[in-house]
């Protein structure tokens, strides 16, 4: 059987690196969390599809999230991710859509994100991105 783990509006900094254990996951939700790390452990989970992340105060995203090949869905939005943070990830994934709301903290790291992603960038500002998919419509 497979579940799901809302952790929504807690007051969190991090989640504990044993939530790798819960093998059989397929949902995590932990929005307005506050949330400065997650654990490298969640990109491991075999059933994980889904994880949002959104409103929190992340800044990097382990690689084994983004690598996961079961995720179908990943919200980062509103966090603090860099524009070159978004690139790295990028490249672990191709297929990832950068997010429409990261920080662009000089001119020389938004004309590298143009220059090198144009193809993968959004900017009708949506603030989700989505995997496996070419653009994710604003609801």
């Amino acid at each position: 059987e497979n579940y799901t783990l809302s952790l929504d509006s807690r007051n969190l900094s991090s989640l504990p690196r044993q939530i790798g254990d819960l093998t059989n996951l397929r949902s995590l939700s932990a929005t307005h969390c506050k949330l400065n790390t997650i654990p490298a452990e969640i990109g491991n989970l075999p059933y994980l599809e889904l994880v949002d992340l959104k409103d929190n105060l992340l800044t990097t995203i382990p690689d084994s999230i983004i690598l996961n090949p079961f995720l179908q869905y990943l919200s980062l939005s509103s966090n603090p991710i860099s524009a070159q943070e978004a690139l790295r990830l990028n490249s672990l994934n191709s297929s990832m859509i950068l997010p429409a709301d990261f920080r662009i903290s000089s001119e020389t790291e938004l004309n590298t994100a143009i220059n090198i992603s144009l193809n993968s960038v959004h900017f009708s500002g949506c603030l989700e991105r989505k995997i496996s998919s070419s653009f994710l419509k604003c609801r």
